[in-house]
């Protein structure tokens, strides 16, 4: 039996996005992983020039993998009507208040 055990992001500013997540959204930092060139992540993203640094951040029972590339990466297209686009949704008690806060 499957469970679900992260979601994952690539983000082009790593302090930035955790401080996001942590402060914005209240997710509590789990673990950061060093800048690493990594024969095991190569093959798993079948990507041979790949040099990653990432955190894992949760929030409850959901947990956050961002993953930034130093090497290896690639630019591609966002948003919530690219094909594979992701998005993340978080319940606020008031919308207003946390938008104007930011």
């Amino acid at each position: 039996m499957a469970k679900p055990n992260h979601v994952g992001l690539t983000v082009a500013d790593l302090d930035a996005s955790t401080a996001f997540y942590g402060d914005v959204v209240g997710m509590e930092l789990e673990r950061r992983y060093p800048v690493a060139d990594d024969a095991w992540f190569k093959a798993l993203t079948e990507n041979p020039e790949a040099v990653v640094e990432a955190v894992m951040l949760h929030l409850g029972t959901l947990r956050l993998q961002l993953v930034r590339y130093h090497r290896g990466g690639a630019p591609g297209g966002t948003g919530h009507a690219a094909l594979g686009g992701l998005h993340l949704c978080f319940e606020v008690d008031d919308v207003d208040a946390v938008h104007a806060a930011l």
